[in-house]
């Protein structure tokens, strides 16, 4: 019956435990969000460069022609 007493630090040690993880999990989650996200705006950016590019590109070959 002794064992009995040691269970519930045990279950919030787990409990403790699962909760750290999970917030740790939940910041990386974050700032890898954040790193996609500015991965995409730099896709964009480029993107909307070469689209710009493309542009100038047929409009010169229009004037040459």
């Amino acid at each position: 019956m002794e064992y009995i007493s040691y269970l519930p630090p045990f279950f919030a040690g787990i409990i403790l435990g699962l909760f750290i993880r999970i917030t740790r999990d939940k910041r990386q989650l974050k700032k890898q969000q954040e790193k996609i996200n500015d991965l995409n705006a730099e896709i964009w950016s480029s993107h909307q460069e070469i689209l710009e590019l493309q542009k100038s590109k047929s409009h010169d070959l229009h004037r040459s022609s």
